[in-house]
Order: C-alpha cells, then sequence, then structure tokens
C-alpha cells in the first residue's frame, strides 16, 4: 500500500456554490467568478526542515476519503477506472520558497469539471487527494499526502465551502421550485419548468406599485404585440383586436357597442343576430372591368364567350404565338356598406384552359386592397390550369386594408400559345355583414 505522509498542509478553497449542498443541475446562470480554485501548501521533511526544491504535486478529486491500494497502477499512474475516480487530475511542478510554502492554481492546466453537471451525491462526496515526488522520480515514487495519519481511513480531504459561500446554493435564502417564496426556472425553449403555479388566481401588480392612471394587461408576442388590459380610467377591460365569441354572453350591466359587434349566440339568452355571409357574384362581362397589357408577349386576342351547357359568359385568351402571351383583366370592386370582414372562402374564382400543361395555357390571380397594397392569398392562386372547369377557392391572409365604399382590384392574368386557350368564369365575392338586432 502506497505510504501516508501527513506534512503541515493549509488549503483555502474559493467556491461561489456551496457544494454540499447542489441539488440543481438543470439550472445554469452566466459564468462570473474564476474557474480555477487557490490550493496553498507548507511542505516540509519529515524532520521539520522545509523542503525548497523542485517537487511534482499530483492533485486529484475523488468520491471516498479512504485510498485505496488499487487507486493507482503498478506503474503509479492513477487508476481512471477505479469506480471512485471522479475524472479529474493534474500534475503542478512547484519549487517552494525558504520556508517551504507554495501556491498552485487547480484546473490551470487541466480544466476542472463542470460541477453544474454532477449529480447531488457525487458533489456531496468530492474529495482532494494530494500526492507529492521529487522532480525527476518515476511515478512510483508518488507519497500521500495523508489529511490524518491517525485515522486510516481519512486520507483525502473533502471539498467543503467558505461560509458565505453556502448562501449561494439559493439566492438570498430562496430556493428553486414551485412552492412560496421559490424562484421558477426557464428551462428548454424558454418555457417555465412548471406548467403554471398552485394558485388559483395569476395577479398583476400584486404590489399595487401601478397607479390608478395606468393601464394593466398581458402582451402576445413582440411583433404581434396583441393586447389584453384593464384601462383603470375607464375602468373596463380592452383588446386591441377582434374578439370572437363562440358561446354566449352574459351581461348584468349595459353593453355599449362603439364599433361592429358579431356574435355567434346569444346576450342574456336573447339572439341579437348571427353573422350572416354575403355574396357578390359577377359574371364577365366584369362589371367597371378594365383590360392591361403589361407590354411584352402581349400578342393574342381577349374575347366574351358563352357556354350553352351549363350556362355562363367567360372570358378566353388564345394566341397563336409559339411563345407565352398574356393579358390581364382587371376587376374593380367597392366595398360594402355593410362590410364587417371577409368570409372563409373569400374569393371563388371560377377558371379553365384547353390544356392541362401549364407551359401552354394558364391563369394567375392578385389582389390589392383599398390602400393599392398587394394581399397575400391563401389557396391556388398561380399556374392555374385544367381542361374543365375548376373553382379557386381563395383567402386573404395578413393585415390587409378594406375600407367601407372604397374601390379594390383584382387582377387575372390569363396566359397561352400554340392556340391553346386559358378562360376566366364567373367570380364570387364572401364577406360577413353587418346584421340588425
Amino acid at each position: 500500500m502506497k505510504q501516508k505522509y501527513r506534512p503541515y498542509l493549509g488549503l483555502f478553497i474559493l467556491v461561489a456554490l456551496a457544494v454540499a449542498h447542489w441539488s440543481v443541475s438543470d439550472a445554469h446562470a452566466t459564468v462570473t467568478v474564476p474557474q480555477k480554485i487557490v490550493y496553498n501548501g507548507h511542505l516540509l521533511h519529515s524532520n521539520g526542515l522545509a523542503v525548497t526544491v523542485p517537487h511534482n504535486i499530483r492533485f486529484s478529486l475523488w468520491t471516498t476519503t479512504d485510498y485505496k491500494a488499487g487507486d493507482v497502477t503498478a506503474s503509479g499512474a492513477i487508476n481512471t477506472a477505479t469506480g471512485s475516480y471522479a475524472n479529474w487530475s493534474e500534475v503542478h511542478t512547484v519549487r517552494p520558497d525558504p520556508r517551504g510554502y507554495f501556491t498552485v492554481d487547480l484546473g490551470s492546466s487541466v480544466v476542472l469539471p463542470d460541477f453544474s453537471t454532477l449529480s447531488a451525491a457525487t458533489l456531496n462526496s468530492l474529495h482532494l487527494q494530494v500526492e507529492v515526488r521529487a522532480t525527476g522520480s518515476p511515478d512510483i515514487a508518488y507519497e500521500l499526502l495523508d489529511k490524518d495519519a491517525s485515522d486510516d481511513t481519512v486520507d483525502r480531504a473533502p471539498l467543503l465551502s467558505v461560509p458565505l459561500a453556502m448562501n449561494a446554493d439559493l439566492l438570498d435564502g430562496r430556493e428553486w421550485g414551485t412552492a412560496q417564496g421559490n424562484i421558477p426556472v426557464l428551462g428548454t425553449g424558454g418555457f417555465l419548468d412548471t406548467p403554471g403555479t398552485n394558485a388559483d388566481f395569476f395577479i398583476v401588480d400584486a404590489d399595487d406599485s401601478v397607479g390608478s392612471g395606468s393601464s394593466l394587461g398581458i402582451q402576445f408576442g413582440s411583433t404581434l404585440a396583441k393586447t389584453l388590459s384593464y384601462n383603470q380610467p375607464l375602468a373596463r377591460f380592452e383588446l386591441n383586436d377582434a374578439l370572437h365569441v363562440a358561446g354566449n354572453i352574459t351581461a348584468s350591466g349595459s353593453v355599449t357597442i362603439e364599433n361592429n359587434l358579431v356574435v355567434k349566440g346569444t346576450i342574456n339568452g336573447v339572439s341579437i343576430g348571427q353573422e350572416v355571409v354575403e355574396e357578390i357574384i359577377l359574371h364577365p362581362f366584369f362589371p367597371g372591368g378594365s383590360y392591361a397589357p403589361d407590354g411584352t408577349d402581349n400578342i393574342g386576342q381577349l374575347r366574351i364567350r358563352n357556354q350553352v351547357a351549363s350556362p355562363k359568359n367567360y372570358y378566353g385568351w388564345s394566341s397563336t404565338k409559339d411563345t407565352l402571351q398574356d393579358y390581364t383583366v382587371i376587376l374593380a370592386q367597392s366595398v360594402p356598406s355593410d362590410f364587417v370582414r371577409w368570409a372563409d372562402n373569400a374569393i371563388e374564382v371560377m377558371y379553365r384552359t384547353t390544356t392541362g400543361s401549364t407551359a401552354a395555357a394558364l391563369n394567375n390571380i392578385i389582389l390589392f386592397d383599398t390602400a393599392d397594397t398587394l394581399v397575400t392569398l391563401s389557396g391556388a392562386t398561380t399556374n392555374l390550369a385544367n381542361t374543365a372547369w375548376t373553382t379557386a377557392s381563395i383567402d386573404l391572409t395578413g393585415s390587409p386594408t378594406f375600407t367601407v365604399n372604397d374601390d379594390f382590384q383584382i387582377a387575372f392574368l390569363l396566359a397561352a400559345r400554340d392556340e391553346e386557350e386559358a378562360h376566366l368564369g364567373t367570380v364570387k365575392l364572401r364577406y360577413i355583414r353587418k346584421t340588425g338586432t
């Protein structure tokens, strides 16, 4: 068994967190303390004289206090396969001063373990083993600096806390968790580690620090910026966007409507009007329609035709050119005076082509709102081709502007070549209108 010695040692470990109390390994903060440990030692010969010549000192971490013969190999190296080895060691060459004192920074040559990843059991049992040999001697010459020569089972020094570091396991006395006075922790994705609080109510401005002249609220999304707030001066809740109520509304006081109200259900059990979908059906010729070439590849014929079977009028665009030619039909329409918003499938367009190949014939659809801004559409709107009459059902996305009684435009681009044709039929606009009581 390796010989154990007990020279006079001084050990000062500056640790920011109390090792004996670490229990949360998934809560991390920005590193603000040096990731090294200062070790001060006093090395003496057995006769009490100071050691002043260079020596190698090997430091290692273990989870047991007792040194065992199998902790080192036959060559004197640390046996890393031993179960109690804590996966860190480094060697320093020191030259003590004339009185035998020396100082080293543990972790300066081999990075110390990430203590935040260690289990509570490991943290609570970490011990430092210190061995010394004369510089130039083989590893088998290492001598263990025994912490307590009077106790054969106490060979390594435990890693303990300095007094003020013991509070760092908490935060000003607060523990992590969901109990009263605990600190919640954000997990992966920025979510709270628990789904909510154990209290019956979540209170905004619990300390009443917001003055009576201000509003209190919550916001959804930084860019979206949709809010639910309570306006204290006006004594009312406010939303900064539309409200959809799928069930009943019960009001114990008066109901004041400053703009439009659309309700699916009743107020105090009385129906005040249901959503009504209004349709505007437009047949070619479109009233107020116009026709516009874009200045390039616009050679062909645009005609109004009539279909006898399943009768309908439709625009027909054809070209004898061997490259795709196009022409645009523009539909101008006023926003109805009873308009509230667009319904589902807001725009329905009937189209057809004489070939299924978009290389020979196709239809495209674009929309400009009353602010003359291009509207993003969902549904099939480009490269439309089908030899049978087909309905393109389109919805509007984003936040386009549709001012009552102002005009908006829908542009239909018809393209064809090699005597093929693109056809545009009936257009249907669907919107929610105002309803009375």
